[in-house]
């Protein structure tokens, strides 16, 4: 829970500072503008995540996340590993997933109401089949995000899945 609080003050610490900058270059946004390390949170429909994503200049991805369901009011918490490859080209950033793993997260109150609680069991069964799925999907085909709002230390993001828009901010965490 204190991840979720730290990254969403970051989130609103960035979008606040990044409204009272300018740019001091005239260089269009490329790939080169995103190569580093992000810390990213995005929310929409059921679902709610919070990253820590780097993105080589060889075109190398690590991401490493935590999914919350249901968004509203998290009881199940996954962590997600993937790796791949990314590019940049006209404000969309593309991933290309060849590795990823999702592993339960769950606090301990939750995993104790599970050994209890069937329907609360096979509702957690479910989100952790669904992941799975869209884990083995996103190595099957790219997965896109939209860009907006870049300055060199935030950006927003977009990605729509089916007919759901999540959207949230990425941030470099400070050194």
């Amino acid at each position: 829970m204190k991840k979720i609080i730290l990254v969403t003050a970051i989130s609103l610490l960035a979008a606040c500072s990044y409204n009272n900058q300018t740019s001091t270059t005239n260089e269009p946004m490329s790939a080169k503008s995103f190569v580093g390390s992000w810390e990213c949170r995005m929310d929409g429909g059921n679902i709610a995540t919070s990253n820590n994503v780097t993105l080589s200049k060889d075109g190398k991805a690590t991401y490493l996340g935590k999914v919350m369901l249901p968004n509203d009011k998290p009881l199940f918490q996954y962590d997600v590993k993937r790796t791949g490859s990314w590019s940049y080209d006209h404000k969309q950033l593309t991933y290309k997933f060849i590795d990823g793993t999702i592993t339960r997260a769950h606090s301990a109150e939750i995993q104790q109401a599970l050994k209890t609680d069937k329907k609360l069991n096979a509702t957690e069964q479910k989100y952790y089949e669904a992941i799975n799925n869209q884990l083995a999907k996103a190595e099957q085909k790219p997965l896109n995000i939209e860009v907006s709002n870049f300055a060199s230390n935030a950006f927003s993001i977009k990605q729509n899945i089916g007919g759901t828009a999540r959207t949230g901010l990425c941030v470099r965490p400070n050194k």
